[in-house]
Formats: structure tokens, C-alpha cells, sequence
């Protein structure tokens, strides 16, 4: 009897050590996944494109369904310009989360880098549809609008993001664009200033004439620009502690 209640109690302790080095293995294989996918967010943002692609590999293989590395993949792809490799990982991504607007947008990005712009307003307007409250999706949406010629969209869309996000200087950006393709020059400006400052507000506005073949006024911008930024060189700098 005492021989088998030693067995048995080898057995459960044998069992419970298995299952806290299979806990233990479980978890040190999760804080693996976590530490590299770290890793690929710094090279990305980084731009190092080209070495977070075997990471990012590695991820997924040992991830199938991880949407995040997918989504993160594709965009590595889009931008090294590996176009239909990007769309084909978008579309694994929208497979595993049907209404990730993330990636319909990016969808979208690269449908027009491949010149496809039914395509990509498709995707762009699934996106909007998905994430109203995004200030990214309807930027994306008012490029591709102002790409195709729409301004009017691409206004309204672009209006709709610096709303939603006023630090966002890209929609800004964008926006000043948009408005200068209908003659509305001081709007521009305004938005140009609100993304970009003084001097490079003038050089924006300047290419907004140039798109306009008003040379005249494109030269004036630009000889603007030249003198603010004159001014600020020759502004003196204060010196010494503060209070």
C-alpha cells in the first residue's frame, strides 16, 4: 500500500511538473513572439523595411492567425513596392478580420500605386464605412478623390480628417492641395501654414499656381518664402539661464 501511494504521488508530481515546464515553455515562447514583433514596430518605423521582412516572416509562420503581423507585412510590402505581394497579404488580413479598416485602407494605398483606382475608392470607402472616426482612413480617402480628379470629394473628405485629427499635418498638407485645385488660394494657404509654417506655406502655394500656370503668382510665393526664411536667419537667438 505505502509503495503505491509513493507511485502514485511520483506520478501527480511528475504530472504537475510536466504541466508547469509546459507552462513555463508556453510563456517563454509568447514574450518570444511579443519581443520580436516589438522589434519589427522599431525597424518599420525606422524604415529599415528590408530587415524587418524575415522577422516579420518568421512571425507569421510561427502566427498563421496573428492579424497585427500580417497587416504590418503588407505594409512592409507596399512600400519596398512589392505591390501585388501587399494586396495578396491585405487580403489574408481581411480574410482573419473582415472589418479591419486598417487594412482596407492600406488595400486601397497600394490598389493606386498599381494604377487601379476603382479599386482602390472601393476599398477606401469600405474603410471609412468601418472606422468613421478615423482621421488616417478619410485622408487616405480624400488622396485617392483628389488623385482622381474629384476635389469636391477631396475636400469634404480631407475637411473630415483635420476635424477628427487637427495635429494631423499630412491631412493639412493634403487639404491645402485640395482647395488650391478650386482657385482657393487663401484657404490654402491657411491649411499650408497650419501643417508646415510660414515660408514652406508660400513654397506649397507657389506649386499651387504652378498647377495653375499662374507663373506670376507662383514666382511671388516663392520670392515670399526666400525672404521669410531671410528673416528667420537674422533673428537673433536669446543667451544665458532662464528664471
Amino acid at each position: 500500500m505505502k509503495y503505491r501511494l509513493l507511485i502514485s504521488t511520483v506520478l501527480v508530481t511528475g504530472l504537475i511538473a510536466g504541466c508547469a515546464s509546459k507552462a513555463h515553455m508556453q510563456k517563454m515562447q509568447e514574450d518570444g513572439v511579443a519581443l520580436r514583433m516589438d522589434l519589427a514596430r522599431v525597424m518599420v518605423k525606422s524604415k529599415s523595411y528590408e530587415a524587418a521582412v524575415p522577422l516579420l516572416q518568421r512571425l507569421i509562420s510561427e502566427a498563421p492567425q496573428d492579424v497585427a503581423a500580417r497587416a504590418m507585412y503588407a505594409s512592409v510590402l507596399r512600400q519596398r513596392g512589392l505591390y501585388a505581394q501587399a494586396v495578396q497579404q491585405y487580403r489574408e488580413v481581411i480574410k482573419l478580420s473582415p472589418k479591419n479598416a486598417v487594412a482596407y485602407s492600406g488595400l486601397g494605398v497600394t490598389y493606386s500605386r498599381m494604377g487601379m483606382p476603382v479599386e482602390a475608392m472601393r476599398a477606401h470607402r469600405r474603410a471609412v464605412e468601418l472606422s468613421p472616426r478615423s482621421a488616417e482612413t478619410w485622408n487616405n480617402l480624400g488622396f485617392a478623390l483628389y488623385a482622381s480628379g474629384d476635389t469636391v470629394g477631396a475636400v469634404n473628405a480631407l475637411e473630415r480628417a483635420v476635424v477628427l485629427d487637427p495635429t494631423s499635418l499630412l491631412a493639412f498638407n493634403n487639404l491645402g492641395f485640395a482647395y488650391g485645385k478650386q482657385a482657393r488660394y487663401n484657404d490654402a494657404l491657411r491649411v499650408f501654414r497650419s501643417a508646415l509654417g510660414e515660408s514652406r506655406a508660400y513654397m506649397n502655394l507657389a506649386v499651387v499656381y504652378d498647377q495653375a500656370g499662374d507663373a506670376e503668382h507662383a514666382a511671388e510665393c516663392r520670392a515670399t518664402a526666400r525672404q521669410l526664411e531671410l528673416a528667420a536667419t537674422m533673428r537673433p537667438t536669446a543667451v544665458g539661464e532662464g528664471p
